[in-house]
Formats: C-alpha cells, structure tokens, sequence
C-alpha cells in the first residue's frame, strides 16, 4: 500500500548532474535542503496534489517549457519509464518543491515516494 505522506529519497541512479548544484555546499544540503524537505512530511500526498503550499506543484505542463533542464527531466522520465518494473510515471507524477526564493527540487512520485532527480538551485526549469 502506497504511502500517505509525503516522503523523500534521492535516486542516485537516475540523478541529472547539473553544474550548479553539484557545486552546492554540504552545508547547504545538510542545514538547509534536508530540513525543508522534512518539513513536507507533514503533508498528506492527497493534500500537495489538490491544495498544495506556495510554489510546490506537479509539472504537467512540462512538455510546454523550453528550457533546456525542463528537456533533461523529461528525457530522464522518460529513460525511468522505459526500465521500470511496474508502474509508470506520468507527467501529472512529476512533482517541483521549493527548497528557497530559487532553489527547487524536481522529481517524480511511485509508491508514494518522492524521488529527487534534479536540484534547481538557479530555478531555471521553468525560464522561458
């Protein structure tokens, strides 16, 4: 049975390195990022995907971007999707959380769990 909450993993395995935050300090990481995030597990998945808090949303719409790190997930998804063991991914399960004013964490949900895949720290998926 799928989780409830709102919970997180980082999928090593399917990570999108990005110049910008691979440069992000440890510091950042472990004082900042880590502790927003934990902040979600308050949040029911039911609740994030009908009423969710400022700027936290599914990217349905992320066909529609031109941006070249929109191109990245979606690609990424895609390559998921193509060597998963059941289930399916759908642009409605791709999910952004705000970590600050820019930095957005980008991933999808199976199983109740949200998987990061992507760290926008310059916000620029959604850029036009």
């Amino acid at each position: 049975m799928p989780q409830t909450h709102f919970n997180w993993c980082i999928d090593t395995s399917n990570y999108i390195n990005d110049k910008n935050s691979d440069k992000m300090p440890l510091k950042y990481f472990i004082r900042v990022l880590i502790p927003k995030l934990n902040e979600y597990r308050k949040y029911e998945w039911e609740t994030l995907k009908t009423r969710p808090p400022k700027h936290c949303h599914n990217c349905s719409d992320l066909q529609s971007k031109k941006s070249e790190e929109a191109k990245k997930i979606l690609h990424r998804v895609k390559n998921i999707n193509d060597n998963l063991d059941g289930g399916y991914i759908e642009l409605s399960d791709i999910f952004q959380i705000p970590i600050d004013q820019t930095t957005r964490c980008f991933g999808y949900v199976l199983r109740g769990i949200f998987h990061i895949i992507f760290i926008d720290t310059k916000h620029k998926v959604y850029k036009e």
